[in-house]
């Protein structure tokens, strides 16, 4: 799971997560996060490109 950020301001992550889900999600793509403890943290964004 995602935990706060040290020093980020009170009600702050400090990631970002949502607001790149937002973007990708208006760009047509998605952001997935996996984490899995001890391991680490993988974000992924996929978003379709317009092929000309």
């Amino acid at each position: 799971p995602v935990t706060a950020t040290p020093g980020a301001p009170p009600g702050h992550r400090g990631h970002g997560i949502a607001a790149m889900r937002a973007r990708a999600g208006r760009l047509g793509g998605v952001l997935t996060v996996e984490s899995t403890p001890g391991e680490g943290t993988v974000v992924s964004a996929a978003i379709p490109l317009e092929r000309k």
